[in-house]
């Protein structure tokens, strides 16, 4: 295919930052039993069907969705995140499917929607500071190569690639330690899921974990150390990036 997903080269790879041991829960108890780990700079893809309960997972270490057994440990210590703020000030990002719904305010400007996350780093006794705001995400709009005519644009006026750059720079620019992404390349043209994958490397190789959820078969093998196959709730397989690790091989798990 056209894309090229990423290096092979692993030596970002550090400790686990995340762990979850016989993981239950979801809104409708979508997911069962799982023990999952990432690590520093690792790409951890979740692989599965509609229904799998691989989305809701991520929305449960998220702190959005409900767990009914078993443990989460990040960075060492067991954690469970009653909302997504709880989340947020341990450093860890959630990157939804439905950018447009959960990712972004669309009305608000660039400037906005990238510090939304990120407002202890702009503001100064409970003030926002609108030029450190502002160039924070100007660098965060180079960086990502967004295409737009200004910081002030609105979220909504841009196109879905490019949107998706701004969901992500809000989180990048948090420096989050756990990044979990679900979905990164929905509805995006090729050129700029090429960006979007590099972007994605770039924060693996400054030793991000990164959790990628999604259900593009292609992308996640192009991007992922380790695949873990999600049925019907449970993990049914886990693959190491390479050889072994084919659309034919991934699938058989998943279905």
């Amino acid at each position: 295919s056209s894309v090229r997903y990423r290096s092979d080269d692993n030596s970002s790879i550090g400790d686990i930052v995340l762990e979850t041991k016989g993981l239950s829960g979801g809104k409708e108890e979508n997911f069962h039993n799982i023990d999952l780990t990432v690590r520093e700079g690792e790409i951890v893809g979740i692989a599965g069907i509609g229904g799998c309960g691989s989305g809701e997972f991520g929305r449960a270490i998220f702190g959005y969705a409900p767990i009914t057994s078993g443990k989460i440990i990040y960075k060492g210590k067991q954690v469970a995140f009653r909302s997504p703020t709880e989340a947020i000030k341990k450093r860890i990002g959630y990157i939804p499917k439905d950018r447009d719904r959960e990712g972004l305010v669309l009305m608000y400007d660039l400037v906005m929607n990238i510090s939304e996350a990120n407002l202890k780093n702009v503001s100064r006794n409970s003030f926002i500071d609108a030029k450190k705001e502002r160039s924070i995400a100007n660098d965060a709009i180079k960086n990502l190569k967004v295409k737009t005519p200004s910081e002030r644009a609105i979220a909504g006026s841009l196109s879905g690639g490019n949107r998706q750059k701004v969901a992500i720079a809000k989180w990048a620019v948090n420096n989050s330690d756990l990044l979990i992404i679900n979905s990164p390349t929905r509805g995006v043209d090729v050129g700029a899921k090429y960006e979007i994958y590099r972007i994605i490397e770039d924060l693996k190789n400054k030793g991000k974990a990164i959790l990628l959820i999604s259900d593009e078969l292609p992308e996640l093998i192009g991007m992922s150390d380790r695949i873990y196959c999600f049925r019907a709730g449970k993990v049914s397989g886990e693959f190491v990036r390479g050889k072994d690790c084919t659309e034919e091989t991934v699938v058989a798990k998943m279905v």
